[in-house]
């Protein structure tokens, strides 16, 4: 069942990066009303990659976040296109370690069932906000990122 999950995640970074390499940089920083813009969304993504892997109390986590925003806050200073491009494979490296830790569990265990409804809520999460950027593509008349 591990490797399933590890490729639905890989699965939903490549489509992750593939919106990245299509969205222009000049609609990176602006959208259709406060909440639906590229880097928002994406950046609320890449903390929600950071929230599922990390090991770390919320309050610990909050100061060790790689970029360290509010994904609600002003857009202005959130990471560029490019730095997020460049965080994919960190980010698939973060995934890939949380499913090894996962996989130390025996199967039935308290731990295993709640890795198991960690990466279903996470992944059901994820997919979410890459539907709005397919539609955020859509509406900022850019190519929408591949289905995998």
């Amino acid at each position: 069942m591990l490797p399933t999950v590890q490729k639905a995640y890989d699965d939903v970074l490549f489509m992750l990066e593939d919106f990245l390499r299509k969205v222009p940089d000049d609609k990176w920083y602006t959208g259709c009303d406060e909440y639906l813009i590229p880097v928002r969304i994406t950046y609320h993504m890449l903390a929600s990659f950071e929230w599922l892997t990390t090991k770390l109390p919320f309050e610990e986590h909050l100061k060790a976040r790689r970029f360290g925003m509010n994904w609600q806050g002003p857009v202005e200073g959130m990471p560029s296109r490019e730095e997020v491009l460049a965080a994919i494979p960190w980010l698939r490296e973060l995934v890939a370690g949380w499913i090894a830790d996962w996989a130390k569990y025996e199967p039935g265990s308290e731990e295993y069932r709640v890795h198991l409804e960690d990466a279903l809520y996470w992944m059901r999460h994820i997919q979410h906000h890459m539907g709005e950027l397919s539609v955020l593509s859509r509406l900022l008349q850019f190519d929408a990122p591949e289905w995998r």
